[in-house]
């Protein structure tokens, strides 16, 4: 792409219309904030528009900014879509779920990623042709996988959550990607998915606040993902201004090592099982939490042994709840359609069992929380579902002695900016947009040649 010089101020303009996009502002809300004319805007918007870079009707970033090809794995399901700099996807997809995803052998797991991402991209060039160029290709600036398993600096799993063949391979999970899909090793990104459902989390809050006055402190938000695992995330967000994201300038809290958020490992003492077996006995049936119990990790005694969907699944096991139950009341697509099916479950195993799950998180969660004082705590994942969080807002009582009410505890489906079930694929694409768009407007509105570079799939 040749050099081009937009016009004086329009790093400003980028950074206004990403602040407000949630609710679609007029060309006057954003001369107040840029402290325009509204001649001069008109001729800002222009230059932003013919370089690509702004779509109006409504006012909005454009696709010219740059594309991430983004793949989200779980325990059970794989996603992809195209992620813009707006957090918004085009040609989302998911593999049908495989049990226990996260144990296949690199192979086999690399052939999912490849898979999800030949279908986002098919679909995308169906559902927005305008993207491709003229070979059908799609131009982007990166591809993004968030996985299933702490993910240390070297850009290699920690632990023996993913198979553990993945130990002895000398390329790291990009480099694996990278291979797999044909694209450039330095454009291929990877991120934990506890650290992508986080940043997905702060972008959307961010931008929920679009009309709020502007702060001068920061906020802590804590983001806990629980599906077939388990793990939570720190961001420390910057302070809220109207015409500057907060999102852009906020940070995540990696530890030394780069595992932070590891919160799947926590012991659980026996009494608390006691206590919840003992509380769960008027439940016919329901199979009592036991401390043989196995983490991902193979120790016993951790959190995520009992407060997981893995755990989940196994107790029900063992409490001869049919597959087919769970299948039709928690295995489903969508959140609030489980909810919907949970709210009028008669097999009270089914609710017992999801609120243990959320009051041993509450109970775990007491340590960070006295620690770190978050603003927000927001549960996400696939079983972010209803009773999970009753559960843990029944345990809320162990911090309301020390900060009253002041923690806002909610779930993703109520914040998300589209559907919550792609909160893995966008946190993980905007990882990448944040790092190479977002905190670069001013370089790339004073010259088109400072835009990411693109190779096309």
């Amino acid at each position: 792409m040749t050099s081009s010089v937009l016009s004086s101020g329009a790093s400003s303009l980028l950074h206004a219309i990403l602040a407000q996009g949630r609710t679609q502002p007029t060309n006057a809300e954003l001369a107040t904030l840029t402290g325009v004319s509204p001649r001069g805007l008109a001729y800002r918007l222009a230059s932003l528009r013919a370089a690509g870079l702004v779509e109006t009707g409504p006012t909005r970033l454009g696709p010219g900014l740059g594309l991430v090809l983004s793949i989200a794995l779980s325990s059970r399901t794989c996603r992809a879509a195209l992620v813009d700099a707006n957090g918004a996807t085009v040609g989302d997809v998911a593999l049908p779920p495989v049990t226990d995803q996260r144990k296949l052998p690199p192979d086999q797991l690399l052939d999912r990623v490849a898979e999800a991402a030949r279908l986002a991209l098919a679909r995308s060039r169906h559902d927005c042709p305008e993207l491709a160029t003229d070979d059908g290709r799609i131009p982007l600036i990166g591809v993004a996988t968030a996985w299933p398993a702490p993910i240390r600096g070297s850009l290699r799993s920690a632990g023996m959550i993913l198979h553990p063949e993945w130990a002895s391979r000398r390329e790291t999970l990009p480099e694996a990607v990278a291979r797999r899909l044909g694209v450039p090793v330095d454009k291929t990104h990877a991120i934990n998915d506890g650290n992508a459902h986080a940043l997905a989390v702060v972008f959307d809050k961010s931008r929920a606040r679009a009309h709020e006055n502007d702060e001068t402190t920061s906020r802590i938000s804590l983001v806990l993902r629980v599906g077939g695992g388990l793990s939570a995330s720190t961001m420390i967000v910057a302070p809220h201004r109207r015409e500057r994201l907060a999102f852009i300038s906020s940070t995540m809290l990696g530890g030394a090592r780069s595992l932070a958020g590891e919160l799947a490992h926590f012991p659980i003492e026996q009494s608390v099982l006691d206590t919840l077996n003992g509380d769960g006995r008027w439940i016919d049936h329901l199979s009592p939490l036991s401390s043989d119990s196995r983490c991902s990790c193979g120790q016993t005694g951790h959190l995520e042994a009992f407060a997981s969907g893995t755990a989940f699944k196994r107790r029900m096991d063992e409490s001869g709840v049919s597959p087919e139950s769970l299948d039709s009341r928690v295995y489903l697509n969508s959140i609030r359609d489980a909810d919907r099916a949970l709210a009028e479950v008669e097999d009270q195993r089914l609710i017992g069992a999801l609120e243990d799950m959320g009051r041993l998180i509450g109970r775990s969660l007491t340590g960070p929380i006295l620690l770190l004082d978050p603003h927000t705590l927001t549960l996400t994942g696939s079983f972010a579902l209803k009773p999970v969080f009753d559960g843990l807002i029944a345990e809320r009582g162990t911090w309301r002695h020390v900060f009253g009410d002041a923690l806002t505890i909610d779930r993703a489906i109520d914040v998300a900016d589209g559907d919550s079930r792609l909160i893995g694929v966008r946190g993980a694409g905007l990882a990448v947009i944040r790092q190479h768009v977002h905190r670069r407007f001013e370089a790339i509105a004073s010259d088109l040649s400072q835009l990411p570079e693109t190779f096309s799939l």
